[in-house]
């Protein structure tokens, strides 16, 4: 059996994808001294300048790539999706499914006119092979102090 891949708006999946942000949470928080306490709201609002693909199996949510798409500052007219998070539930990695999930995010935002995607990824857990693979190429670091 194989995923269904689509776009859907975050605010109507909130049911389902608040237990699975849990788990997200849990797997890659690095902010020990913050709560998980998702502003749910402000995904709703941003309904025009978000985009969400969900990745679903049998009809249930396992996993979605998230990304809000705006002008830099300083570059007005050039639309860039900046990536907001993506998981993809343990027990279906592995497969290629979660390739196919950014694939599937990439066509999107391309046909809504983004030119640029920004991705990024945890350094202790480094999903840079399969960035690469799809033909990413790193250009930045990110920091954070508490």
């Amino acid at each position: 059996m194989t995923p269904t891949l689509k776009i859907e708006h975050i605010g109507d999946v909130v049911e389902e994808l608040a237990p699975l942000a849990v788990d997200h949470h849990a797997e890659v928080n690095c902010f020990y001294d913050t709560d998980l306490n998702i502003d749910w709201d402000r995904y709703k609002k941003a309904r025009h300048v978000y985009c969400f693909i969900t990745c679903r199996l049998e009809g249930k949510l396992i996993g979605w790539i998230g990304f809000f798409v705006h002008p830099p500052v300083r570059h007005k007219g050039y639309l860039v999706a900046y990536e907001d998070w993506y998981y993809l539930k343990p027990e279906h990695r592995g497969r290629g499914w979660g390739k196919a999930m950014f694939a599937c995010a990439e066509q999107a935002l391309k046909l809504s006119g983004v030119k640029r995607i920004m991705m990024s990824c945890k350094s202790y857990q480094d999903y840079t092979p399969l960035l690469e693979s799809l033909g990413y190429v790193q250009f930045e670091k990110h920091f954070t102090k508490i």
